[in-house]
């Protein structure tokens, strides 16, 4: 049987939307997918879907890159500035593998990494965990194999690139969000971790290995029937505007 806040998420959906080419590029580009996500709600049968959110987030297939002999670096590199960053804080550059830290926090068998880059919902639809779930069904559907699922938690009202758009500040609802940006940051990290994502040492994401049972949705979404917050939508960062070209193009 339903419970109230589960009834409440039935008229929700996502589109996930990604391309690749249909002919190999055999260029460090082909090993990174990105995936973008369209979140609607439907709240009567006969109505028309309305977008009330959206997610981006990147699929890195470093197996397949292992075996066409691809340098890890240059496959994220190739992609911008975003990831270029987390290859530069969870890879040892000299062994040119994961480091030693993030190895020994995370149970990894795999190489594939999926980046939750972004994620916003919109005001009106949040407080009732629906955020957490379109996370969560990201995974599943994207989830890599023994692998890890990496975030960069990051209070999108501090967000410089969007700082003078006030259409999408009144759309996700900013002034409503905490100013303090310590007290802001550790409710984000706090929502994350509903998730299973902890810590990666000494940078500032936060990941989960999926070789690990993660939490089910029932369980996720307990905390907002009890509490009822209004959490922040997520971010992954300031990544979120036009991509910068790669570090050795420029």
């Amino acid at each position: 049987m339903l419970g109230p806040v589960e009834r409440r998420l039935l008229g929700y959906d996502i589109q996930f939307e990604t391309s690749v080419m249909a002919w190999p590029c055999d260029e460090p580009t082909d090993y990174v997918i990105d995936i973008d996500a369209t979140v609607t709600h439907q709240p009567e049968e006969d109505a028309d879907p309305v977008e009330v959110g959206s997610l981006s987030a990147h699929l890195i297939q470093l197996g397949r890159a292992l075996d066409a002999g691809e340098p890890f670096e240059d496959v994220f590199d190739a992609h911008g500035e975003p990831l270029y960053d987390l290859y530069r804080k969870l890879f040892d550059r000299k062994k040119k593998w994961l480091r030693a830290a993030v190895q020994d926090s995370f149970e990894v068998i795999g190489l594939d990494i999926l980046y939750l880059e972004r994620i916003e919902i919109d005001a009106a639809h949040r407080g009732t965990g629906l955020g957490l779930v379109v996370i969560s069904r990201c995974i599943d559907v994207w989830e890599p194999q023994q692998g890890l699922v990496v975030c960069r938690p990051y209070p999108m009202q501090f967000d410089k690139l969007r700082k003078d758009d006030e259409a999408w500040k009144n759309r996700i609802g900013v002034d409503a969000f905490v100013k303090d940006k310590d007290e802001a940051s550790q409710k984000l990290c706090s929502y994350w971790g509903r998730l299973g994502f902890k810590p990666v040492p000494n940078t500032d994401y936060w990941a989960l290995s999926t070789v690990s049972r993660r939490p089910s949705i029932a369980d996720v979404l307990k905390p907002a029937a009890k509490m009822r917050q209004r959490m922040p939508a997520a971010s992954s960062g300031t990544e979120a505007g036009p991509r910068s070209r790669s570090r050795k193009a420029r």
